[in-house]
């Protein structure tokens, strides 16, 4: 997703990017001031048996914020097609990738090596 000009400042993120969380808190991946480009990673696992598809909600807020009703919800991506498997089980690694105008997320199935495809759902549509 393109990020907004206000995001980013002589390089560095102006505000936090995270995800939600289990009870919707916010949990920071980028945090304001990291110089961009950068990439962090997550494990996700699969909550229930046999799914096949995580989503995960972005969103910019500040270090700070407990909840993300206290945020600006970016995106939602859905990391899907990755084989079925018991609960727990599946482990897929999450990329999330900022520059100075572009925000994305990749994911690779550590089971199998793959890449597992990841679709934007954007906030506003």
């Amino acid at each position: 997703m393109k990020l907004r000009t206000l995001w980013v400042e002589n390089g560095r993120l102006a505000g936090a990017i995270g995800l939600e969380a289990l009870e919707s808190k916010f949990v920071p991946i980028h945090h304001r001031g990291d110089r961009v480009p950068a990439v962090r990673t997550r494990m996700f696992g699969t909550t229930e048996d046999q799914q096949t598809t995580i989503r995960i909600s972005m969103y910019f807020g500040d270090d700070s914020a407990s909840d993300v009703s206290d945020c600006v919800k970016m995106a939602e991506y859905r990391v899907h097609d990755f084989p079925a498997c018991p609960r727990g089980e599946c482990r897929i690694e999450v990329y999330f990738r900022v520059t100075e105008s572009e925000f994305t997320l990749d994911a690779i199935d550590r089971g199998t090596g793959l890449i597992v495809p990841v679709e934007e759902i954007p906030a506003n549509g």
